[in-house]
């Protein structure tokens, strides 16, 4: 999870590399992504431009046990005199992702506000999220999200100009941070209720298995430590997927 935690390219390229490219293309078309992808390993250093509010609904299945939102802009339009001329449908979620993947995704997002390049994105309460950053520094954002809230920034020049070094983890993720702060108040210090991981170690590598509610859960260690057991669990609180309309 480290290289998520500090953006390492390098980590990622090998990854898409190990699964392959179209399985990673479909589980982003699966998530909401709909602008054009290309189809080699470029895509692992962020090749193509995506849509921020797509992005939003992606991040939001993370936070949402897997469930995909379709979001609306407006809730219902009414004359002066309350006759109702627009109101949006109900909400549609979909199953995106299993849970077991959205609960792993969340516990690396969460460490990279904790201790990696969103630092300036810390809301002093459980948050997930992620900075990024073109290459030419035309382009910064972060996209962060609690269990009730999912909020994307954005950082650019109206002309595409270059930034003079801004990255996602300075300015996007302080705006992130403040808005946050307002959003999330209403919900208090809530945390993820994903169930138990069960992490195992396998030749160096850590492999994650969601566990039964009932196991006790202990303290969590990573992977380079030393002395820690076969087998840790790290404890979330019981699962109940958010289906709010």
């Amino acid at each position: 999870y480290k290289g998520l935690t500090y953006s390492s390219n390098v980590m990622a390229a090998k990854l898409i590399k190990d699964t392959g490219v179209r399985p990673v293309i479909s589980l982003v078309r699966s998530l909401g992504i709909s602008t054009p992808i290309e189809n080699d390993l470029t895509i692992a250093l962020g090749s193509n431009g995506v849509k921020l509010s797509e992005m939003v609904v992606a991040y939001g299945a993370f936070a949402n046990g897997g469930y995909k939102v379709k979001p609306y802009s407006v809730l219902k339009v009414e004359t002066s005199r309350g006759k109702i001329l627009y109101e949006a449908p109900k909400a549609r979620i979909m199953k995106a992702i299993s849970t077991e993947t959205a609960s792993g995704i969340t516990q690396m997002l969460k460490t990279v506000i904790k201790e990696g390049t969103g630092r300036g994105a810390n809301i002093n309460k459980p948050a997930a999220g992620k900075s990024g950053t073109t290459d030419d520094y035309k382009d910064a954002w972060f996209v962060g999200y609690t269990p009730s809230v999912v909020t994307g920034v954005w950082v650019g020049n109206d002309d595409n100009t270059k930034m003079g070094g801004l990255t996602g983890g300075t300015v996007p993720a302080i705006i992130f941070r403040d808005v946050m702060r307002q959003a999330t108040e209403p919900f208090g210090n809530e945390d993820f209720g994903y169930p138990d991981m069960l992490a195992t170690k396998s030749g160096g590598r850590t492999v994650s298995q969601l566990t039964s509610p009932n196991v006790s859960p202990t303290k969590y260690r990573d992977d380079t430590d030393e002395t820690a057991p076969t087998e840790d669990v790290v404890h979330v609180n019981s699962y109940q997927p958010q289906m709010n309309e």
